[in-house]
C-alpha cells in the first residue's frame, strides 16, 4: 500500500476512534446523570416520538389517533424512521434510545463524509482538519447526539455535498438526486437547499 493511502487510512481510523470516544463519553455522562435511563435532553424528542408512534399505528401527522392532522413534526423522514423503529418494537425509553443511537451513528458517518469531502476539495491535511472539526465541534456534536432530526439533516447535507462533488467528477446525477430528495424530506429548509 502506498504511503499516501496508508496515511489516509490511519487518519480515518484515528478520526473514527475520536468519534467513538466522544460518543462513549457523551452516552456515559448522560446515563450517569439519568440513573441509567435514556432520557430526551429536550422535550421536542418526546413530541416527535409521539408522532412516530401515531404514524406506526397508521395515523400519520396526528399527535393522537382521531385528531386532525397537524404539521407538528418538522421532519417527515426522521419521524418515519422513528415510526419504523416503533413498529419493530422500540417503545418509550427504547425509542428515545434508538433516536440517540441513530444520531450517534450519523455522527460517526458524518466524520467520514467530512473527511472525504475535504479530501476531494483540498487534500489530506484539510481532510483531517474537517473530520476533526466535526468530531470535536461542541454544538455540532450536541446536534448529532441528542436524538433530534438535526442529526439526520446535518448528515444528509454533507451527503449532498459529497454526491455533488462526485457528480462533478463522473457526471452521474443519481446519487445527488437521491441525497437531495432525502434532504428535502429531512427538514423544510432542505427543500430549497436540495
Amino acid at each position: 500500500m502506498p504511503a499516501t493511502l496508508r496515511r489516509g487510512a490511519l487518519a480515518v481510523r484515528a478520526l473514527l476512534l475520536l468519534g467513538v470516544l466522544v460518543t462513549s463519553g457523551f452516552l456515559a455522562l448522560m446515563l450517569v446523570a439519568t440513573d441509567g435511563h435514556f432520557v430526551a435532553q429536550v422535550p421536542d424528542l418526546y413530541v416527535v416520538c409521539q408522532y412516530a408512534r401515531a404514524m406506526a399505528s397508521g395515523h400519520p401527522f396526528q399527535y393522537n389517533p382521531g385528531e386532525a392532522p397537524t404539521t407538528g413534526s418538522t421532519s417527515v423522514l426522521h419521524t418515519a424512521i422513528l415510526a419504523l423503529a416503533h413498529a419493530l418494537g422500540a417503545r418509550g425509553e427504547g425509542l428515545v434510545a434508538f433516536a440517540v443511537l441513530f444520531g450517534a451513528a450519523l455522527y460517526l458517518l458524518s466524520i467520514l463524509l467530512a473527511h472525504r469531502v475535504a479530501t476531494r476539495l483540498a487534500g489530506a491535511r484539510e481532510a483531517l482538519l474537517a473530520g476533526s472539526l466535526v468530531a470535536l465541534g461542541g454544538p455540532l456534536v450536541w446536534g448529532y447526539l441528542y436524538g433530534s432530526d438535526i442529526a439526520l439533516f446535518m448528515f444528509l447535507a454533507l451527503l449532498v455535498m459529497d454526491r455533488w462533488l462526485a457528480f462533478w467528477e463522473d457526471g452521474r446525477a443519481e446519487g445527488l438526486a437521491l441525497a437531495g430528495s432525502l434532504l428535502a424530506l429531512a427538514r423544510p429548509e432542505g427543500l430549497p437547499m436540495a
